[in-house]
This record gives structure tokens, C-alpha cells and sequence, in this order.
């Protein structure tokens, strides 16, 4: 055994050790270049990479629509919703769009009265105004308003001050309400009913002031999710898909590998290959390069990226995922498994969709499938150009493996038999004091 080859095995050892003790200790000392944790990318951050959907989305929020001022962005965690949002925000001229970013999940306490949710929703609206009209404080205001007429329907008074106050007043070419984590809605009273509100302001053309508002919604949820009742119009508006990493775009990481490469844009495209262009994958894959030793010239770097993804995510993958405070492959397998008894039934049905398409069938994605929306919700599986549903990325295919579905499946069964079997008891009993009665 050579005296380089132990050398380089305490290395390791101790860097584990290292990030085992911070990590134990709450640390986080990790000075990455690139975004590793959670919520969207700033925008004084280098790393953000632009897709077709970044384009979509300015174009939706700068042309001027007399209707069909709503759309939607649904896509699994952690592929870039929140960044795009912000990153759209940013890009924006200030002096003609006024826009203000909602997160669903601050409200979703407030959803079970039409009263709560949208005062509560306006008030946050106004703080985000006050915060860049620094002349005048709108929530004061709010409250007068918001108080004239108690009689009137809470909506109609969201619709009036939206129109009164902030259309009519600011000299803004276009309002746009951005709303995230709209899957927080889902369960709650006012579903249906505020979400047909929010498309029927995003349709209407009168008063004329209606005509410069737009809502995007953002979230993790199917079209038919969020609209349950037949009453209300399933088409939410124009969908933007988010789609994948291209390595012609993605020249805003090969900075952060610079130090430890002199070829960084080949280090990206060996990455993509194994993360198929998922966003938050690529941004760990580029963290974990960063952080190692130089590459040597003379190093084959498609065995390199392939030797450090087995070593650091996929061997022993919970133990890595929690190492590197990633938490990416724990999300998508509790996608599965951290769920009610209600819905065991519905993910066992997913996952054995899953097996098909590990075992290559080919699966035509189609529109109103359960299953198929489960799959591409959880981020596993994508749509490939012919519309078939594919595994996501080679990570995720040697991750979540065949013996890994039927472990899940096992897990999930259990249990799932009481309620028919109960139901079927139940039955029969009913049936025997029918009959017994009938004697009497």
C-alpha cells in the first residue's frame, strides 16, 4: 500500500469527519460558489442559468393583453420556480411594472375564510408597495378602505382596491402578482372559489385598469389540483414549462471551477450527462467539484465526474444527502412514502408506472393520468421530445432502482388492506340484521 494512496484516504476520512461535526454542530461553514440550499437564487448570485422558460415569462409579463392574463408555472421541487420568479423580478424596468411576490404558504392559515385570505393577501400586497414607494404608507390606508363597506364580498373589495388604489393611482404599465407555493390552497374552503376569482380578474376588461394586471401562479400541484369543481374553467391560462439545463446556457458556472480546472465547460458537460440539466442537481454536482482537489491535466474527466457522483451522492445516498445538507433525493423518495393512508393507494399506482418505465415500455404521457402527473411532480421522471415519460437523469435511475420500488411498495402495502377488508365486514353484518329483522 502505497504511502500517497494512505495519504489520500485520511484526506478523505478527515474531510467526512469534518462535515459530520459541523453538520452535528449546526455549522454551516461551506463557502460554496454555487446555490446548495434551499429557495431561490438571488439575484446578486452569478450561478443563475437561463432557460426558454425565463424568456416565456417576460414576454407574458410585458405584452400588453386585453384577456388571458394569467399563467402558471407547476414543476417538481427544486427545479427552479422560485429562482425564475425572482430572477423575471429583477429584469423588469421598475419605473412600468409594479410586482409583488406572495408566498401561499404564509396564507394557507387564512384560506378557511374569504375574509382573512384576502385582507391578508392585500396587506401583504401594501407592505411590498410601502417597501418602494417610501412617501406613503399603503397598509393605513388598506384598513380605511378596507373598512368603508364590511357589507360588500371580501373579493370585491380585494378586486375594488387592487383597481381604486394601486391601478388607477400608480403610474405603472403593469401590475403583476406572483404567487408561490400555490399547492397550499389545495384542501382549503376557498379553493374553487379563489382561484376562479383570481382567473376571472386576469379575463376581465372592464373597468379598462383591469387590463394592465396579470397573476402568475407557481407551485407544485396538477392544473386539476387547484381547480376541483366542474363549475369553474379548467383552463388556468397560458402553462410555462420549465424544462431542463442546456450546456450552451450554462456558462454561468464555469467560473466557480476555474481554480480547480482549466476546462470547465467540458467539467459541465460530464455533469449534465449525469444530471440531465435538473438545476438543483447540477448546482450540487458543481459545489462538490469545486470543493475537491485540483483535477489533473492529464485526468480523463468523464471517469472523474462519474468517480466523485458514485462516491458522493450515489453510494450510500441518504447518508451523502444528509452529509452534504442536499436533502434533493430524501425529497423525492418521501414524495412517495411520507403520505397518508388515503393516498398510499395513488403513489403504489405511481410507483409501479415507474417500474414500467425503469424496465424501458414506453409510457405516452397524456394529459388527465393520475399517475403520470404524480411521477412528473415528484421530479423522477420528465417528458422526452416524443412526449414519453423517461427517467429524469442517470442519478435518479441508479438511486431509485428497481429493488429500491419494491421496497417502497412493500412499505406502502402495509396497511392499505384494513379499510376494504372493514368495509366488506361491514357489509355483511348489515346484511345479517336486515335478515334477522325480517323475522321479527
Amino acid at each position: 500500500m502505497s504511502l500517497s494512496y494512505i495519504k489520500n484516504i485520511s484526506m478523505d476520512i478527515f474531510e467526512i469527519l469534518k462535515i459530520s461535526f459541523n453538520w452535528l454542530m449546526g455549522i454551516n461553514e461551506v463557502d460554496s460558489y454555487y446555490r446548495i440550499e434551499a429557495g431561490g437564487i438571488p439575484l446578486t448570485e452569478q450561478t443563475y442559468v437561463e432557460r426558454e422558460a425565463d424568456y416565456k415569462l417576460r414576454q407574458f409579463a410585458q405584452l400588453e393583453r386585453v384577456s388571458s392574463r394569467m399563467c402558471f408555472i407547476l414543476a417538481p421541487r427544486q427545479t427552479g420556480k422560485t429562482s425564475l420568479m425572482i430572477r423575471t423580478i429583477g429584469q423588469l424596468p421598475k419605473e412600468q411594472f409594479l410586482c409583488v411576490q406572495l408566498d401561499f404558504q404564509e396564507f394557507s392559515s387564512s384560506a378557511n375564510s374569504d375574509e382573512t385570505l384576502y385582507y391578508s393577501l392585500l396587506n401583504q400586497i401594501c407592505r411590498q408597495i410601502s417597501d418602494l414607494d417610501l412617501d406613503n404608507n399603503w397598509v393605513p390606508l388598506l384598513n380605511a378602505t378596507w373598512n368603508e363597506m364590511p357589507d360588500l364580498a371580501p373579493e370585491l373589495r380585494f378586486k375594488n382596491f387592487i383597481v381604486e388604489q394601486i391601478l388607477k393611482k400608480k403610474k405603472i404599465q403593469k401590475l403583476i402578482i406572483f404567487i408561490d407555493e400555490i399547492q397550499n390552497i389545495i384542501g382549503c374552503k376557498q379553493q374553487n372559489s379563489f382561484i376562479g376569482f383570481l382567473k376571472s380578474l386576469a379575463q376581465s376588461d372592464r373597468p379598462a385598469a383591469l387590463q394592465r394586471l396579470a397573476v402568475v401562479l407557481l407551485g407544485v400541484a396538477r392544473p386539476s389540483d387547484l381547480v376541483t369543481d366542474y363549475k369553474v374553467a379548467l383552463n388556468l391560462g397560458e402553462r410555462i414549462e420549465l424544462g431542463s439545463l442546456k450546456e450552451s446556457n450554462c456558462k454561468p458556472l464555469w467560473q466557480g471551477l476555474k481554480h480547480v480546472t482549466n476546462d470547465p465547460q467540458a467539467v459541465i458537460y460530464f455533469i449534465l450527462n449525469w444530471t440531465g440539466g435538473q438545476p438543483f442537481l447540477t448546482q450540487s454536482l458543481c459545489h462538490l467539484v469545486a470543493q475537491g482537489r485540483r483535477i489533473q491535466e492529464n485526468s480523463d474527466l468523464k471517469d472523474y465526474i462519474e468517480n466523485l457522483v458514485m462516491i458522493k451522492v450515489i453510494k450510500d445516498w441518504r447518508k451523502q444527502d444528509r452529509l452534504y445538507r442536499l436533502s434533493h433525493l430524501e425529497e423525492i423518495e418521501n414524495w412517495f412514502i411520507r403520505v397518508d393512508s388515503t393516498q398510499k393507494v395513488e403513489k403504489l399506482s405511481s410507483l409501479r408506472l415507474y417500474k414500467k418505465i425503469l424496465e424501458r415500455e414506453l409510457i405516452r404521457f397524456e394529459q388527465n393520468d393520475v399517475e403520470h402527473w404524480d411521477l412528473l411532480l415528484s421530479g423522477l421522471v420528465v417528458r422526452d421530445s416524443n412526449d414519453c415519460l423517461e427517467v429524469a437523469n442517470p442519478i435518479y435511475e441508479k438511486v431509485f432502482t428497481l429493488d429500491w420500488v419494491n421496497e417502497k411498495e412493500e412499505a406502502l402495502q402495509e396497511g392499505i388492506m384494513v379499510d376494504p377488508l372493514s368495509r366488506i365486514y361491514n357489509r355483511d353484518v348489515f346484511m345479517l340484521i336486515d335478515q334477522s329483522a325480517s323475522t321479527i
